[in-house]
C-alpha cells in the first residue's frame, strides 16, 4: 500500500516537473528575439573574434551591420527598440549580445575559450547601436568610422585658463557644437553612461577621499604611463579621453609650484602638542 502510495506521489511529481519545464521552455520562446542573419556582421564577429591586434578597427563594422539588423526587426515588429527593456517581451542588450554570439558559436561561459577583448567589442558595438537607432547624440557611422555630435561626445569642453590667479590650466564651458567628431572607445563608454543613467560612482560605499583617490589615481595613471612608453597604442587610446588627458593637465598645473608639498612640510614643522599647527605670523 505504502509502495503504491510513493509511485503514484512520485508520478504526480515527475508530471509535474515536466509540465512546469515545458511551460517554462514555452514561456522563453515567447519572449526570444528573432533577428535577421546577416552575412556581413558574422563575418566581421568572426574576424574581430580572431585577431589579437586593432579590435577597434571593427566597431563601426559591427556597429553599422548591427544598425542594419536592429531596423529590420523594428520593421517586423512596427514598434521601436528602446533603450529600457521591457522584460515581459524581451532583453535588448541581451538579445543582441546573444545574436552576435550565435552566429560565431561563441561560447562565453566556457572559460579555456573565454575572449574578454572581443566581449568589449561586441558590447560597445551594441551600445553604439542601440544609441545610433534611438537618435542619441547623432551617433553613427560614417566612411567607415564612428561619430557622434561633439557636445554629446564631451559635454563640457576645456578651454585655456588666462586668469593667474585660477591655478588650473583649463576651465570649463558647456559645449554646444554639433560638429560630428570622431568617437574613441572610452567617449562610447561615457555616452553610454549618460544615456543609460548609469554614470556615478557605481554605488560604492566607501567614501572618497584625498588619501584612497591618490593612491588609486597614481596607479591607474602609471599604468597609461607604461603602455605609452611601451607603445601599446590600442590599450592606451582605449584607456585614455580627450576628458582624462586634460584633467591630468589640470593636475600638473596646480602642482607646478609645490604648494601642497611646501604646506604639507610647514605642518609637519609646526604641529603642536594639542595637535593643530601653529599660524604663520608675519609672513
Amino acid at each position: 500500500m505504502e509502495i503504491g502510495c510513493y509511485a503514484h506521489n512520485l508520478k504526480r511529481y515527475v508530471m509535474k516537473t515536466m509540465i512546469e519545464e515545458i511551460q517554462k521552455k514555452e514561456k522563453v520562446e515567447n519572449f526570444k528575439v528573432e533577428f535577421k542573419n546577416s552575412k556581413k556582421l558574422k563575418s566581421f564577429l568572426q574576424s574581430a573574434m580572431n585577431t589579437a591586434t586593432s579590435l577597434t578597427s571593427y566597431i563601426p563594422k559591427i556597429t553599422d551591420e548591427l544598425i542594419i539588423v536592429i531596423n529590420q526587426y523594428q520593421k517586423s515588429i512596427k514598434e521601436k527598440i528602446n533603450l529600457k527593456d521591457n522584460r515581459e517581451r524581451f532583453d535588448t542588450f541581451k538579445s543582441l549580445r546573444q545574436f552576435a554570439y550565435g552566429l560565431v558559436d561563441y561560447d562565453p561561459s566556457i572559460k579555456a575559450n573565454k575572449i574578454g577583448s572581443f566581449e568589449m567589442v561586441v558590447e560597445r558595438s551594441i551600445h553604439s547601436a542601440l544609441m545610433s537607432v534611438n537618435k542619441f547624440g547623432s551617433i553613427q557611422v560614417v566612411d567607415g568610422e564612428l561619430v557622434a555630435e561633439s557636445k554629446s561626445v564631451k559635454p563640457i569642453t576645456k578651454k585655456e585658463n588666462h586668469d593667474k590667479r585660477i591655478k588650473k590650466k583649463f576651465i570649463n564651458e558647456p559645449n554646444k557644437d554639433t560638429t560630428l567628431i570622431p568617437v574613441n572607445t572610452s567617449a562610447i563608454d561615457d555616452m553610454w553612461k549618460r544615456y543609460n543613467g548609469t554614470g556615478g560612482n557605481g554605488g560604492s560605499k566607501d567614501k572618497l577621499t584625498i588619501s584612497n583617490s591618490a593612491t588609486k589615481f597614481y596607479a591607474d595613471l602609471h599604468e597609461v604611463y607604461d603602455l605609452a612608453k611601451n607603445k601599446k597604442y590600442d590599450k592606451f587610446w582605449s584607456s585614455v579621453s580627450q576628458s582624462t588627458l586634460e584633467t591630468i593637465l589640470d593636475i600638473k598645473a596646480l602642482l607646478s609650484d609645490d604648494l601642497i608639498r611646501n604646506t604639507f612640510d610647514y605642518c609637519e614643522n609646526n604641529i603642536q602638542a594639542n595637535g593643530s599647527i601653529k599660524k604663520v605670523v608675519n609672513q
